[in-house]
């Protein structure tokens, strides 16, 4: 289908990249680059890929279909492009993202569909080379620029919160394109541990200077760097805008900075959004991928939207728990948001034109909400503009800000037209909190508007799932409870978890009513046989009656590209009749034992061994559910002379699809001790 429908996609993209993206990237690039062309634009004869595709079934409207689509494109393209008269070619042209398909509403007459939606759900990768290099080394560094300045405008048009949208029947394209955000995610990095030691020095001591990129959709932020560490504090805090959390993940990857040279790679992980917004909060650590060693501590918090006002002081008092910068007087400095206020700018009219031959402006919009700014996309030579666009802003006290400014400024004049202002606290006493008009643009008295929608919601805890109660199940898998950063919460929590006896009394105090027997006979019995369990709730869940009972610590991981890891922390409680055991950990599958083994390390002359190994299974569509873990000690030489063969200990049961709707799952496992 795509090779029948490339010629005429090809020709789209010819003129897309003409009319909307070239005069995008011109405003964009510094003044010495503004005569940047694309002369010619040809995909060639090959394609584009769709690598997967994912339908959703779950958490969807009955009146919508929504897709996944792996776009993935590295064709023959030939794009020419044209700077201050000199000419170079893009070549190699690679494009790799996960690409959404919305289909709503649904109808119940022809077309059946009202619409299309195409979005990146996060900024795609793209990537490519210049030809004609001796022509263009006069420009230092613009294969970067235009790289960043094309990245940039895509994700202005097609990354979320901005769509592509075919209308299939007469209706509101504001409809399709703004749709309100499902919340506000609060991410906090807060310190990371044994990174590797990427500088080595002269006395062979290493040494790093990490930061972290973290990527939540279309949204990016760095860190700061901390110099000389491989044990980093950064207690850094971002904050982002979520449309969408179904299939996306926080992108975590850990660099060292390098100054004078390419900054090298420390490790990356990543936690499904999924995950966070059902539980509230996380905070927990996440050991990093494609690295021998390092983990990171991440915090995150869910933060929905409602019109409650009061809400904004409970959110005051939230904020001034975290790590946020001092002032000189060692006053909190405000970090954290109680309020976001979204914009959908659609269209202007009548604007008139400052140039000398009356030609019609070229216009753009730039909102200003205090030290804030964004900026719309550029339109060419055109008096009645359409944007179709969506911008936010978030607040640190919504009470306490004085206006939006709407600036409509004319790039060929460099003039602006006029501008408009809409008053917060007038916003605040709408209904709804919603202002929704056209306004009239004040300025040099021409008559003109500008229709625009102002939304403004107040941000609030997201509702916890309680997960500390554990099931008495033997098929249950109970993962580790979200730890709450607030340390009175802890303890409240920690109060109210049930012990093990209290689970079993309840469990069967109905039967016993019913029965009429003795009831502290069959609790003690209950107890008894409780290793049956498979698994467990962790330390924190289940109170003292777990620690006696060997088990080990095991984490699944998966990465954004769906392969699994599995992380041996450590084993406790192995039993030590005249020795302690030399204790080493098998892996393997447990529809196939002969298959080669996976093995740890050996910890000699321990009961508690810790490992803190990781190894990596396969993709999760191409791996068995089930694996088997096995803890054994090493044989060895004999004081007769001969050698003893190795003994298994114990074992348990890893499965794997636990993991295929998070992106990493800590847990005890128990173990079922192998008889003598």
């Amino acid at each position: 289908i795509l090779k029948q429908l490339w010629p005429f996609i090809d020709e789209f993209v010819r003129n897309l990249m003409k009319e909307t993206i070239e005069p995008s990237v011109v405003s964009s690039l510094p003044d010495y680059l503004k005569s940047f062309r694309f002369e010619k634009v040809d995909l060639g004869t090959i394609p584009l890929r769709i690598g997967g595709v994912k339908c959703y079934d779950v958490n969807t409207s009955r009146n919508e279909i929504i897709l996944d689509l792996e776009i993935i494109y590295a064709g023959n393209c030939d794009i020419n492009i044209k700077l201050k008269g000199l000419s170079a070619g893009i070549k190699d042209l690679q494009i790799y993202g996960n690409m959404r398909v919305e289909m709503r509403p649904l109808l119940k007459e022809s077309p059946i569909v009202g619409g299309l939606s195409f979005y990146f759900l996060s900024n795609p990768h793209i990537d490519f080379n210049l030809t004609n290099m001796a022509d263009i080394l006069d420009f230092p560094g613009l294969s970067d620029v235009l790289r960043k300045a094309i990245s940039e405008q895509l994700a202005a048009f097609i990354v979320l919160p901005n769509k592509y949208v075919f209308p299939l029947t007469e209706m509101s394209m504001k409809m399709l394109k703004f749709t309100p955000p499902m919340g506000v995610l609060r991410v906090e990095a807060v310190e990371a541990k044994q990174l590797k030691k990427s500088d080595i020095g002269m006395l062979g001591m290493g040494k790093s200077d990490p930061y972290c990129n973290i990527s939540i959709a279309a949204q990016d932020f760095k860190t700061q760097t901390i110099t000389s560490s491989v044990n980093p504090k950064w207690n850094f805090i971002c904050e982002a805008v979520i449309h969408h959390a179904q299939g996306q993940s926080i992108l975590i990857e850990v660099m060292d900075e390098d100054q004078g040279s390419k900054d090298d790679f420390l490790g990356r992980t990543s936690l499904s959004l999924d995950l966070v917004t059902k539980h509230g909060k996380y905070d927990d650590w996440l050991v990093l991928e494609d690295t021998d060693t390092g983990s990171i501590h991440l915090r995150a918090n869910w933060l929905t939207l409602t019109t409650d006002l009061s809400q904004i002081d409970k959110q005051i008092e939230a904020n001034k728990k975290l790590h946020c910068i001092r002032d000189k007087n060692n006053q909190v400095v405000n970090c954290g948001s109680t309020a976001a206020l979204f914009i959908y700018l659609d269209s202007a009219k009548d604007l008139p034109s400052f140039t000398k031959t009356a030609a019609e402006p070229s216009p753009y919009v730039v909102f200003s909400l205090g030290h804030e700014k964004r900026r719309s996309s550029l339109k060419n030579d055109i008096s009645n503009p359409v944007w179709e666009e969506s911008f936010y802003f978030l607040m640190g006290d919504p009470r306490h800000e004085n206006e939006l400014r709407a600036e409509v400024i004319d790039s060929k004049a460099n003039k602006t037209i006029g501008y408009v202002t809409i008053n917060i606290r007038t916003l605040i006493q709408a209904e709804n909190m919603t202002i929704d008009r056209c306004f009239a643009i004040r300025g040099k008295g021409q008559e003109c508007e500008l229709s625009l929608s102002a939304v403004l919601r107040v941000l609030k805890d997201a509702d916890i799932q309680s997960t500390s109660k554990p099931a008495v199940n033997n098929n249950a898998n109970v993962t580790k409870p979200v730890q709450s950063t607030n340390e009175g919460n802890e303890k409240t929590e920690t109060a109210n978890i049930p012990s093990l006896e209290e689970v079993v009394f309840s469990t069967i105090e109905p039967i016993l009513d019913t029965s009429g027997g003795n009831k502290n006979m069959l609790i003690a019995s209950q107890l008894d046989r409780s290793d049956t369990l498979r698994q467990r709730s962790p330390e924190e869940n289940g109170g003292n009656e777990y620690k006696k009972y060997p088990r080990i610590q095991i984490t699944l991981s998966k990465s954004p590209s769906d392969k699994v890891s599995i992380i041996i922390h450590k084993v406790e409680n192995l039993p030590s009749n005249d020795h302690k055991p030399d204790a080493y950990i098998k892996i393997c599958p447990i529809s196939d034992h002969k298959e080669t083994k996976l093995k740890t390390d050996v910890k000699r002359h321990t009961s508690n061994p810790v490992y803190e190994e990781m190894f990596e299974l396969g993709s999760i569509d191409l791996i068995p559910n089930k694996y088997e873990v096995s803890v054994w000690h090493k044989g060895g030489l004999k004081l007769s002379g001969l050698f003893s063969k190795s003994k298994e200990i114990g074992r348990t049961v890893v499965d794997i699809s636990d993991v295929h709707h998070s992106s990493s799952l800590k847990q005890w496992y128990d173990l079922e001790m192998k008889d003598d």
